[in-house]
């Protein structure tokens, strides 16, 4: 989610640094990356601004996570992660 006050402008920009997860695990959810109005350790190792889990009407699920700039989206494609309950390794794309 933005801020309601962004112009458009801004709203823009931040779509330039994203990246995605698709099919997250089911354990994957809004609670287990956002505790106690903290974002976790694997959104703190990708260096994600922000966050939102989409779930399809198929009920396929994925991750989009918003990032600074360029330099800490690439880093967080050119980087694995591992989700900690499950520890399977995920790929942003």
């Amino acid at each position: 989610m933005v801020p309601a006050s962004w112009t458009l402008r801004e709203r823009k920009q931040r779509e330039k640094f994203q990246a995605v997860i698709h099919d997250i695990p089911e354990d994957m959810t809004m609670a287990t990356l956002w505790i106690d109005r903290k974002p976790c350790e694997f959104l703190m190792k990708c260096g994600a601004s922000s966050f939102k889990i989409i779930q399809t009407s198929k009920g396929r699920r994925k991750l989009v996570a918003y990032f600074e700039n360029w330099e800490t989206t690439l880093r967080a494609l050119d980087t694995p992660q591992f989700f900690v309950p499950d520890g399977k390794e995920l790929k942003w794309c």
